[in-house]
């Protein structure tokens, strides 16, 4: 009886703190079109060079007009992804930023 009340009270799992190192991709425009394009262009010779690996949407350097514009984080996600990224955050955003972010899956 003893053995069955410890296999309950035992934890399954665990919230720990941890430094992860990730990678930002600081947005300075919020043209996705442009952004594809400069990508594309910087990527062409290792379009594997990220390997899967998690990222951070950075907002904070967009400029001021631009700041203002609305953000299809969806189709960015997509953009990043073909690049071989996963966005997991963004920081950086406006209230409506980060909004549409979490809608996004952000």
């Amino acid at each position: 009886m003893a053995d069955a009340s410890a296999a309950r009270a035992r934890a399954v799992f665990e919230f720990k703190s941890a430094t992860l190192p990730l990678v930002a991709v600081i947005l300075k425009t919020a043209d996705l079109a442009v952004l594809t394009a400069a990508l594309d262009a910087q990527l062409a010779d290792s379009p594997d060079f990220f390997e899967q690996e998690p990222v951070v949407i950075d907002l904070s350097q967009l400029p001021e007009e631009e700041a203002a514009a609305s953000i299809d984080f969806k189709a960015l996600r997509a953009i990043l992804a073909r690049h071989q990224t996963q966005p997991v955050a963004v920081r950086g955003a406006d209230a409506r930023h980060a909004q549409a972010a979490r809608a996004a899956g952000l």
